[in-house]
């Protein structure tokens, strides 16, 4: 059944390195970029919605689930703001590294929240991981002309953003072992979602915008419901499999798959040639994150 998950959200992931770049190329306004949030979560709020009748456990909230959920989704669209704006002038490959090194902030604020401790290896290993970044940002530098030390602040806004959301799932599921996940999912997409709405329309007053003329185009709309759709099915089944598969094979396949998966989609359908020296940063990079994990 493990593998049968894995599978899945490998599957899943092809389509969401698609829909980022393809939203990344079409978003051209911070309007559109609201309104563009705004629709994607709340319909992955919805799917969740879906999944607490279906699992039957009913509607449990308190204060802690409400004000770590509200922190999940603040980051989740912080780490989608700031994806998509690094895919503007970075290559997918150096973005989804980033957004997987993420795991870092969870690894060291667990030595502050859950009195965890980091090995000397470790350390060594995430130090490893910035030597990869070098790699990987020479090799983007040569197929995106524009990328600049505002990719590098994006590319670590997506890093740190990307983090807080694991450690938010982390502290959800040390807080509430007993919680709903699906209600968890339903406050970090489908209320923020909402926020984000009301926001919008006050940005456009405020800015003298045109509600309509602000509108993302349909495609992107279209990207971002089947972005939604495969956001959805990871984080579920990456709960599913958390139960079953050690985290150590876990993370191997779908995160370091990620970085694999988004390398070879960009290749093929965004002419982001693979070289020797993102092929190195890629393998280097991935091989830094599972050894802090497994360590």
């Amino acid at each position: 059944m493990g593998a049968y998950y894995i599978g899945i959200i490998l599957i899943c992931r092809i389509f969401q390195h698609i829909c980022n770049k393809n939203v990344s190329n079409k978003i051209k306004s911070f309007s559109s970029f609201l309104k563009y949030s705004s629709f994607s979560n709340i319909l992955s709020g919805l799917l969740a919605f879906g999944c607490i009748f279906i699992n039957k456990k009913g509607f449990e909230c308190d204060f802690v689930t409400l004000a770590v959920s509200a922190f999940s989704g603040i980051m989740l669209t912080l780490s989608t703001g700031f994806g998509i704006y690094a895919l503007k002038s970075g290559t997918v490959a150096i973005s989804s590294m980033f957004a997987t090194a993420g795991l870092i902030i969870p690894c060291v604020g667990g030595i502050f929240i859950f009195k965890q401790t980091l090995s000397v290896w470790q350390w060594l290993c995430i130090l490893l991981f910035f030597v990869s970044t070098y790699f990987l940002i020479t090799a983007s530098k040569k197929i995106h002309s524009d990328f600049s030390f505002k990719t590098i602040l994006l590319l670590l806004g997506s890093m740190f953003s990307n983090g807080f959301v694991m450690l938010s799932q982390q502290l959800f599921a040390h807080l509430r072992p007993n919680g709903n996940v699906s209600v968890f999912s339903f406050l970090s997409f489908g209320i923020l979602g909402i926020v984000l709405l009301i926001f919008s329309l006050f940005y456009d007053i405020t800015k003298k915008e045109d509600f309509k003329k602000t509108m993302p185009e349909k495609n992107v709309l279209a990207f971002g419901a089947v972005l939604s759709v495969a956001v959805f099915i990871i984080n579920q089944f990456a709960t599913l499999a958390a139960s079953i598969v050690p985290s150590v094979v876990l993370f191997s396949f779908i995160n370091g798959g990620s970085t694999i998966i988004g390398a070879v989609v960009a290749a093929i359908f965004f002419k982001e040639p693979l070289n020797f020296r993102s092929i190195f940063g890629i393998t280097l990079g991935i091989s830094s994150l599972i050894l802090i994990k497994a360590l």
